[in-house]
């Protein structure tokens, strides 16, 4: 009996084994994928403060845009690495909120960080099942350009009349921000005839504001992108 479920048992595994590897490409091949897709993104709300008070915001998902490709050279048959260049949109938005005073008041909406990354990451990938590998890595991003925006409306009662007014703003945030960042992406992806779908999850393991600036938070980017492989 033992020795029968040792055979099934190494019988399935060559299997797995010959389907995982037909599946792949040949090795030593490399292979381009040009992407396109959507983040969500988010900024861990710690340390994040607004409206020049001790109010620190709740942050909410931002969706962007990413772009760009990825080079694999399948090192081994269920084992590939690849390096990329990404442009990314990401940041986060903000909740409402208010600061309210009997004869006043100051009401903040449409918040949010918009930043746009270079980023490069550098993953290794496991073929698990036939198209189907589990991806990690390490990643660095460049800061290209940051921005914060808001709507903010304040009232004064006056004679008891409410006086108020809305500004709108728009601000450079460049100045308080680290040019470089590292993350750690992890993902799964599905390939069939040369089309690529995968979803990663990327947390930062720095922090994307500058020490002075008293600010702390990290980046939280869920990605998802198809892409085409173009062997080389």
């Amino acid at each position: 009996m033992q020795k029968n479920m040792k055979k099934v048992i190494t019988l399935l595994l060559l299997i797995a084994c010959c389907s995982v590897a037909q599946a792949q490409n040949p090795v030593g091949r490399f292979t381009v994928y040009p992407k396109l897709g959507l983040n969500l993104s988010q900024m861990s709300d710690d340390g994040i403060f607004l409206g020049g008070t001790d109010y620190i915001a709740t942050t909410q998902m931002k969706q962007g845009f990413t772009g760009g490709a990825e080079i694999a050279y399948q090192f081994m048959r269920p084992l590939s690495v690849s390096v990329g260049a990404m442009f990314s949109n990401q940041g986060t938005k903000f909740h409402d909120f208010s600061i309210t005073a009997d004869d006043s008041y100051e009401r903040w909406s449409d918040m949010k960080y918009t930043m746009n990354f270079l980023n490069i990451p550098i993953m290794a990938n496991l073929y698990v099942a036939k198209g189907l590998a589990l991806r990690v890595g390490v990643q660095v991003g460049f800061l290209l350009q940051s921005q914060f925006s808001s709507r903010v409306e304040t009232g004064q009662k006056v004679q008891e009349q409410w006086q108020t007014e809305v500004v709108t703003t728009k601000t450079d945030m460049n100045n308080i921000l680290n040019t470089v960042n590292f993350s750690l992406p992890i993902g799964i992806s599905y390939e069939y005839k040369n089309i690529m779908l995968e979803a990663r999850y990327t947390f930062g393991l720095t922090n994307p504001f500058k020490a002075e600036s008293g600010l702390n938070s990290k980046h939280q980017v869920i990605t998802f992108t198809v892409g085409y492989g173009i062997d080389l």
